[in-house]
């Protein structure tokens, strides 16, 4: 018999067997139940994602369910098209070493994966091991040599460390920006040894705090060592024939400049490749959502199509000629048959047969916002009064949480501010009949029999939020405008383009026989704007000091 559950109790499922299948969980439950069974598992847990951007968003969501847990890792994607002769920013290289080299120590964690990336081969353990070094104090440190160091893993001497990967040496002082790392770091030395270690803002170059040592992780993922460039010559003639010495791509390594788009020659760098599965321990839990599942050979098959059409438009390149697909990623059947060992739990939207847990979650009525209504919030009451659980707002900023306040106030509801996902759990279980409002990225609400967390969305709409997302332009986009019931008649208002203005009203205009409703703003001089309530992301609030001296 199936177990019915909330998202708050996931301790209570046993797995059995290699698959599961949970179900009725909408993104921000699916992220809860993952966020719960993080807390009562016993080793590393992976997420499969459709893409970097849901990957993105799970990562949010988790963060916000974790407050202050520093365990969940992503290996983000290169960002470049297959073959793209520019290799990926020095942030997303950080990530994928910083990864790297913590998976082998991690006894717990989450590791978030977009499919594209769970099945490149990537570098061997060895090798990041092998360029993985610590600097404290009172160590004995001799520039030359370590300058060698440092370059021999691709770090790159700058005048002024801004980004990762970099140095710079003045004096006895040298900055160093090691690759996973959140700051750069400013080594002074005594003589030969390390005196002092600061972390140190790049923006302003300015200390922040001293510390007692570093890790410096190697500045790239391949290895552009002699050695390194010794063995990518000698394969580069097996794989692709000795008239290939002639090729700009041969030359440059062989002269040791470190062209654009060497990561797709990993390969040539390396002994062996090999995969994320070899870094991951034999009681790793997996987890995949059912839009996933159902495209995951789809996706799959497409990472290859492209892969497979690149490849036929550059291979003729003399200059750049490329490796097989096959080379640098896994096909269909190896990474069906590398994931088959490890336990992998898909979450469902709906009702299946497969379902081996059922999550006690309902849908949500209708709560929106009814903007020409006399009782806006007619449908919100409704629910709020009948409702007998916990209820937690949600809002997607701080600005946007006051204005959330604002509106609820008029309508004689007054939550509890609560900082984070825990001291709404608190207040929530302290049976307190006051809602609570917190700050989160979820769009999804979350609503059971005992607990409801209403997203903004849920009140003001998905379109509106999701276009202020596109058009983050304001100065302060926490002050944008989601529904005409947050205005009142004589507000000032900023428009991005425009300025300040006040804000007088609706005004319906005919526009090629067809009437359309616009706001009408006035500025300095009695001058007029008419603004489609369609573009209303392009309005937010005036957050001067008072509302009356608004300067127009």
């Amino acid at each position: 018999m199936k177990n019915t559950l909330t998202p708050l109790a996931t301790e209570q499922i046993t797995l059995k067997g290699q698959r599961s299948y949970w179900g009725t969980l909408n993104p921000s439950e699916s992220a809860l139940a993952i966020a719960n069974s993080y807390r009562h598992a016993s080793g590393l847990m992976v997420v499969l994602t459709q893409d970097s951007q849901a990957a993105s968003q799970l990562q949010e969501a988790l963060a916000f369910f974790l407050p202050n847990n520093e365990e969940i890792l992503s290996f983000p994607e290169w960002e470049t098209l297959p073959y793209d002769q520019f290799s990926p920013h020095q942030d997303i290289i950080s990530e994928r070493l910083k990864t790297l080299y913590r998976l082998p120590h991690l006894k717990q964690g989450i590791l978030i994966l977009p499919i594209s990336t769970v099945i490149q081969k990537i570098v061997p353990l060895d090798y990041i091991q092998q360029f993985t070094f610590l600097l404290a104090c009172g160590d004995t440190l001799e520039i030359e040599p370590f300058t060698q160091k440092l370059e021999a893993s691709s770090y790159q001497r700058v005048s002024q460390v801004m980004e990762h990967g970099e140095f710079a040496i003045r004096g006895s002082i040298i900055d160093l920006f090691p690759m996973g790392s959140k700051t750069p770091f400013r080594i002074d030395l005594f003589d030969d040894e390390i005196e002092t270690i600061r972390s140190f803002n790049p923006d302003n170059q300015r200390s922040i705090e001293q510390i007692e040592e570093i890790k410096l992780l190697p500045a790239k993922e391949f290895n552009f060592t002699q050695q390194g460039i010794d063995l990518f010559r000698q394969k580069f003639k097996e794989y692709f024939g000795s008239d290939a010495r002639n090729s700009h791509l041969y030359k440059a390594v062989s002269e040791k400049q470190s062209v654009g788009g060497l990561e797709y020659y990993l390969p040539l760098f390396h002994p062996q490749l090999t995969t994320l599965f070899e870094y991951l321990p034999h009681n790793t839990l997996f987890f995949d959502f059912s839009d996933t599942q159902k495209n995951l050979e789809n996706s799959l098959e497409q990472i290859h199509h492209e892969y497979q059409e690149r490849y036929q438009v550059g291979q003729h390149n003399p200059d750049f000629p490329l490796l097989k697909p096959e080379e640098i990623i896994l096909n269909k059947v190896d990474f069906l048959t590398a994931i088959k060992p490890y336990h992998r739990i898909t979450l469902e939207p709906t009702v299946s047969a497969k379902n081996t847990a059922q999550f006690a979650t309902k849908m949500l009525p209708e709560l929106g916002i009814q903007s020409q209504s006399d009782y806006p919030l007619a449908k919100l009451n409704a629910f709020l009064d009948r409702y007998q659980g916990a209820v937690v707002f949600s809002a997607e900023s701080t600005g946007r949480r006051e204005t959330l306040l604002t509106l609820l106030a008029k309508h004689k509801h007054k939550p509890r501010i609560v900082e984070d996902w825990n001291e709404a759990l608190e207040h929530s279980q302290s049976r307190s009949k006051t809602p609570s409002i917190v700050v989160s990225p979820l769009e999804e609400s979350i609503y059971t029999d005992s607990f409801c967390l209403i997203s903004e969305s849920q009140i003001f709409g998905k379109t509106v939020i999701q276009k202020r997302r596109r058009k983050r332009k304001h100065n302060d986009f926490d002050s944008a405008i989601s529904n005409l019931i947050e205005l009142d008649i004589g507000s000032p208002v900023v428009h991005i383009d425009h300025g300040v203005g006040r804000y007088l009203g609706l005004e319906n205009i005919e526009i090629h026989g067809e009437e359309k409703e616009f706001l009408m703003l006035q500025y300095a001089g009695d001058a007029k704007l008419y603004v489609p309530v369609t573009s209303l992301h392009l309005i937010s609030r005036y957050t001067g000091a008072t509302p009356e001296t608004a300067p127009l």
